[in-house]
């Protein structure tokens, strides 16, 4: 096992993250949420009732820097751990 740097390995799972939250608020700015939210639960077999509200700028732009921040964050500690059974690998 080769180690893999820790930062390349955040800012990637971060920028993932990120981006398909930003696509979520793209589905949500166009109309598309609800539809996709019911498709999505129906799939799961999960039968509740769920309201997506109208988009909201600040809102969005909150969701898409905590998760990639949370994905950062997760691919930091990922690469870290992996890269101690690396060395114990070698």
């Amino acid at each position: 096992m080769r180690p893999i740097n820790t930062v390349k390995t955040g800012l990637s799972t971060g920028a993932m993250l990120g981006l398909l939250h930003s696509l979520w608020a793209g589905l949500v700015a166009a109309g598309w949420g609800q539809p996709v939210l019911d498709f999505v639960l129906r799939l799961h077999m999960i039968h509740m009732t769920m309201n997506v509200g109208p988009f909201d700028l600040v809102t969005a732009a909150g969701l898409v820097g905590l998760t990639a921040t949370i994905g950062f964050a997760y691919g930091i500690i990922f690469a870290a751990i992996w890269n101690l059974l690396a060395a114990r690998a070698a």
